[in-house]
């Protein structure tokens, strides 16, 4: 069992509920806890939402690592599940299960090998046929869930958390279980039924659902109504408070619109209709270096390791790609041609992150970009994120790799973006081998610098790096680059 995060699961660019699909076939970790799925097996995705419910959002069945991601051969058809009642029977293989009162997040925040009677358990909960249950109480007698319920106050004394109103004896509340303070167990507040379904709508449907006899003491249907259009409002509240964030967040890394001198400006030109023009670049690299711009510094010394090897052009090189590469996250990497990036690989990105991310695009070493690859956290986030990025993407782009895209997207895609040619893993996986190299640089650490490959063995490469020594890594590991 495997859990996203609420950030992660938000930020998917679906307002997910309860019964909706997320066709999730991927799950991006790189935890050891995983590694038992190498030989086969399932995988169960959970999430955890306001209130400690605990939801099953997909399960993989038999995904393999890539190094980044474990990528299931099918997309998951399950539609988002509530499985907050078998928080109490799920065990585990080690036997621990979740102890009363803890944290979901904190309890499933390492995945967990589930046990053949939680398989079950959850098995049962996808196709809807239910787990033993306690003998019916009577008729006259609401049975006591242990969570959110909904029951006739017994005396006078209960107030309202919403409103600090008498809640009367024999009046219907919504009692809610939570974590108050310093207590170590859970205790309940309570509500009148009107109050919390403004205040806390996700409560009253989780108490609706867990009482067995709620509709003999309240409106089971016009209740759940109520609620589902309050959660509506929320999500257009949620949508429109996104998009205005997003948008000022755009506005504020955009930098300005700066026209280069008319000299630049051509050769500029002329690098976009050939980008590997020696001629062009070697003009270039004087001009930029007149400038000040380290770029022609770079440019000349990439220009003259073509001619002669040298360590300490290799070495200065390799500074001046650090000081003037984009900022990346880790799993990220660019890789270079003549004093600019040619191919950017990106790697579990959400629709938010991508957002975020909006200035990268006009980064100076992006001018030139040819390729790129991005490979999205959920399916959801590349219909989310691909529309807006056609926008800002560099002209010069020729190739977009993605892990996965609709049909209905690619034909978008290709009006968008009419000279980019559009790869799916199934072409992208007939491109050439990779050439081998005899160095590699981690660019994650760019202050270990260039290293010597010195074996490769069982698809890893042993690197010697000048500075700390000999380190063993994946040879697809996306961190490394391979270099001359």
């Amino acid at each position: 069992m495997a859990i996203v995060s609420r950030d992660v699961f938000e930020g998917t660019g679906v307002i997910a509920e309860l019964g909706t699909r997320l066709e999730m076939d991927r799950y991006t970790s790189t935890s050891k806890h995983l590694q038992p799925l190498a030989g086969g097996g399932r995988m169960f995705v959970v999430t955890v939402r306001p209130h400690e419910q605990l939801w099953l959002v997909a399960v993989l069945d038999n995904p393999q690592f890539d190094g980044i991601e474990w990528v299931a051969h099918a997309k998951s058809a399950l539609p988002i599940t509530d499985i907050t009642r078998l928080r109490a029977k799920l065990v585990f293989k080690s036997g621990k299960g979740i102890a009363p009162g803890a944290s979901l997040g904190q309890s499933l925040q390492t995945p967990r090998v589930l046990a053949a009677a939680d398989v079950a358990l959850l098995e049962a909960a996808i196709t809807g046929a239910a787990s033993p249950e306690p003998p019916e109480l009577p008729d006259w007698e609401p049975r006591q869930a242990q969570g959110h319920r909904i029951e006739l106050a017994k005396s006078t004394r209960s107030k309202c958390a919403t409103c600090d109103g008498p809640i009367m004896k024999g009046q219907a509340r919504v009692a809610e279980l939570y974590k108050h303070g310093d207590i170590a167990s859970p205790i309940y507040r309570y509500h009148h039924i009107e109050c919390a379904i403004d205040a806390c709508p996700l409560v009253v449907r989780t108490a609706l659902a867990t009482v067995i006899v709620a509709d003999r003491i309240v409106d089971h249907d016009a209740i759940a109504a109520r609620i589902t259009a309050r959660l509506e409002r929320e999500r257009a509240e949620r949508r429109e408070r996104y998009e205005a964030t997003a948008a000022a967040a755009r506005a504020a890394v955009a930098p300005p619109d700066e026209r280069p001198d008319d000299v630049l400006a051509s050769l500029f030109d002329q690098l976009a209709a050939a980008p590997d023009d020696a001629a062009v670049l070697g003009v270039l690299a004087d001009e930029l270096q007149a400038r000040g711009d380290a770029r022609g510094e770079l440019i000349a010394t990439q220009l003259a390791l073509a001619t002669a090897k040298s360590d300490a052009l290799i070495r200065r090189r390799d500074e001046l790609m650090t000081e003037l590469a984009p900022k990346l996250e880790h799993g990220d990497r660019c890789l270079w041609t003549t004093g600019f990036v040619r191919r950017l690989e990106l790697a579990g990105k959400t629709a938010n992150k991508l957002d975020e991310m909006i200035g990268l695009w006009r980064h100076p070493s992006l001018r030139f970009l040819r390729e790129l690859r991005i490979t999205f956290f959920m399916p959801g986030d590349a219909a989310t994120a691909l529309p807006g990025l056609c926008g800002v993407l560099p002209q010069t782009l020729r190739r977009l790799e993605l892990t996965s895209a609709s049909d209905e997207m690619l034909a978008q895609l290709a009006r968008a973006l009419p000279a980019v040619e559009i790869v799916l893993p199934a072409a992208a996986s007939a491109a050439p081998p990779t050439v081998h190299k005899d160095f590699a640089r981690h660019t994650g650490k760019p202050e270990w610098g260039r290293g010597k490959i010195v074996r490769r063995f069982d698809g890893k490469l042993e690197i010697k790096f000048p500075k700390i020594g000999t380190k063993v890594f994946r040879a697809d590991a996306p961190f490394l680059e391979l270099c001359d």
